[in-house]
Formats: structure tokens, C-alpha cells, sequence
């Protein structure tokens, strides 16, 4: 039986896209509304119905074994996600380490005695992470996490079965999908904040929105028309397809065109904006405030107030911070049922499911 404060889902296409609509709403509408409108709302929300399966608690049994559990891929920012609910769904044990390549925090499967009870720390000590010794290494080969855009195309490609993106599918990503002749379905499972980095020796503290469209459109080019010193701006922005430079697009920019950037301030991965600007007191970038907060620590980096709000859980969760952004489930049309995937589908926007993305450190989609 489904509980009731659980918000219905409903899954979503680039070509039909709809928010996430709790079921008091639906029936406000259903009452409100034409016949013909009716019927229309009782299909959407008999398909937000179907999509959901409520767990009251975390399984005490494994639901999946490591070895058959369904190939997720994603962004970099959501590997701990993706990683946190394929150990709470097999009963395999976590710890935080650190990438290989650019150091950064990520979280690994292990090999250790699995305790239910333990909590994922989010805490981030000045000490640097290393990669845990004990990889699970059955789980840990199926929760790679590629970035947003190669999730996408792995997605289309089918050799991910879901993923964990950071943002709806791109426009060429909706064009491959259709040339290969699949559908992708997403529904959003937490909310994430999209912010601004400034050097920590910058005084500037906070910008408007106005202010960062003006810069990145650049007709702001100077930081003394923002109180700040008399120094050039130097806006860093992220590669094409990224899921920080959609965002920066669809969320911020809202259609505005960029300014076309030199080389060197086209940031090719997540770290490097950070890398950028702390040798760069002049420089502004954007990133994911869970990428900023959990996986990287960089003290010469901060990130600046919009609109002079902090993007604090409860501004994300009641929306009150000007750039909340969601974070995704993908899949495609056709998934199997029941199959694997499909029931780490369903876990996530369960009640259970939600209780693990609170854990993992994002903001609940389910946010009261």
C-alpha cells in the first residue's frame, strides 16, 4: 500500500516533461478541472502510482546481490549517491576515498563486515583520503559514474541500465536517443543547488542574478561595477554537453548567449574551475553545491551568496535559493519488469529510497 505523503512521480520525456506533483494536488485539480482535463490527470497520475513501490524500512535482507546488480552510470557529483543505494540495497559496506587522478572524495564498496546501523559520515577532515584497500569489486564495477554526458549516451547506447544525472537529458542527447530510436524516461530523486565560485581573497560575497547573466553574457566585465576591485573578470565556464555548463544554459542563462571563451577558461572536468580560480583572484566559475561541499576541498575557493541567500538545505528544499537545481533518474522506455533496475527505480523515489539520498548528504526530492 502507498503511503500517502510520498509525492507521485511522474516519469518524464524531453518532449513531455512535468514536475513532480504531490498526490493532494492531483485531486484539487481532478476536482477543479473540466472533464476532459480529468481524464487526462487520472492517466498521468495512475502512471505516477505504478511507478512507485514503498519500502517502510531499509530491506533487512539483501534486495539485490552485488554481482547481479543493475549496470548505473552517472555524474561525477552524484558517485556517492549512486554508490551509498547500491550498498544500502545489497548490505555491503562504504568509506570514503579519493580518486586516483585528481584527488578529489569519492565513496567506494568495500570488503568489510556490513553494519546496518552505521551512517555515512559527511564529514570532510583537512586530511587527504586515500582508496580504501577492500574494494567490493563485484559492485564497484557496476556503479561507474562517467559524467552526465557519457551516462547519457551510455544510457542510449544500453550499456547502462539507469542512471543518476545531474540534469535532465541535453538536446543532443535527446537527438541521439531519437536517432537510435529509444526513449528516454527521467524522474527527479533530490534537489541539489547550483553556486558560484569566487576566489576566498575576493571581497565580493554576493552577486544577483542579474549580476552573474551580466558577466556571463559580458556586458560585466569589471569587478568594481560590483563593489569590488578594479580588476577584470575572468568567467570560467565548463565544456559543451557537461552537466554544469546545461545548467549554467537552462538554469541561469535562460536563454541568453554566453560570451565565447578563450581556451584556457573552458574548464574540461569538475575540478577544474576549482583548480583555476584558486591561482586566479579575478576569476568566477559555477559548480554543483554537493560536489563543492562533499567531494572537493580546495580552502582557496568559496562559494558566493546570490541574491544574498546561502544555498542552506531548507532554502534548497522549500526552493527559496534562486538556482535550485534537480538531480535525476534515467532510464529508458521499456525497462524490464521486474528486473533488477527496475526495483532500484522504484526504491529511490520510495520512502526508504529518500531516507538514503537525506543520508547521501542532497536534499530529499520529498523535502516538507
Amino acid at each position: 500500500m502507498t503511503n500517502p505523503s510520498i509525492p507521485a512521480v511522474v516519469p518524464r520525456t524531453g518532449a513531455d516533461a512535468r514536475r513532480y506533483v504531490p498526490r493532494s494536488h492531483w485531486r484539487e485539480a481532478m476536482r477543479k478541472s473540466t472533464p476532459q482535463v480529468n481524464m487526462r490527470l487520472a492517466v498521468l497520475a495512475a502512471m505516477a502510482l505504478s511507478a512507485i513501490v514503498v519500502f517502510a524500512e531499509e530491506p533487512r535482507a539483501p534486495m539485490l546481490r552485488p554481482e547481479e546488480y543493475p549496470r548505473i552510470d552517472g555524474s561525477t557529483s552524484s558517485q556517492p549517491l549512486g554508490t551509498l543505494v547500491a550498498c544500502r540495497l545489497t548490505h555491503t559496506s562504504f568509506a570514503w576515498g579519493s580518486h586516483p587522478l585528481d584527488g578529489t572524495r569519492r565513496l567506494y564498496p568495500t570488503m568489510e563486515p556490513y553494519d546496518p546501523a552505521a551512517k555515512l559520515s559527511l564529514d570532510f577532515p583537512d586530511a587527504r583520503h586515500y582508496m580504501p584497500t577492500k574494494i567490493q569489486g563485484d559492485l564497484f564495477k557496476r556503479i561507474e559514474h562517467t559524467g552526465t554526458h557519457e551516462s547519457y549516451t551510455n544510457l542510449i547506447a544500453r550499456t547502462a541500465d539507469l542512471i543518476i544525472a545531474a540534469r535532465e537529458p541535453s538536446g543532443d542527447e535527446l537527438a541521439l536517443a531519437r536517432q537510435k530510436g529509444v526513449r528516454i524516461r527521467f524522474a527527479p530523486v533530490a534537489l541539489d543547488a547550483f553556486v558560484f565560485l569566487v576566489n576566498r581573497n575576493n571581497p565580493i560575497t554576493s552577486l544577483t542574478v542579474e549580476q552573474i547573466r551580466a558577466i556571463y553574457a559580458g556586458t560585466l566585465t569589471n569587478w568594481s561595477a560590483v563593489g569590488g576591485p578594479t580588476e577584470p573578470i575572468t568567467p570560467y565556464q565548463r565544456n559543451r554537453n557537461s552537466g554544469s555548463q546545461e545548467t549554467m544554459e537552462k538554469l541561469v542563462m535562460k536563454g541568453l548567449t554566453m560570451i565565447q571563451p578563450r581556451d584556457l577558461e573552458v574548464a574540461m572536468s569538475m575540478v577544474g574551475p576549482f583548480n583555476a580560480i584558486r591561482h586566479n583572484r579575478n576569476g568566477i566559475g559555477y559548480t554543483f553545491q554537493y560536489y563543492d561541499t562533499y567531494m572537493t576541498r580546495i580552502p582557496e575557493v568559496t562559494i558566493i551568496a546570490i541574491n544574498g541567500i546561502q544555498p542552506t538545505p531548507e532554502r534548497i528544499g522549500k526552493r527559496a535559493y534562486p538556482f535550485v537545481a534537480e538531480v535525476f533518474l534515467a532510464w529508458l522506455d521499456g525497462l524490464p519488469t521486474p528486473s533488477p533496475a527496475q526495483a532500484v527505480r522504484d526504491f529511490l523515489i520510495s520512502e526508504a529510497g529518500q531516507r538514503v539520498v537525506a543520508e547521501s548528504g542532497y536534499v530529499p526530492i520529498t523535502y516538507q
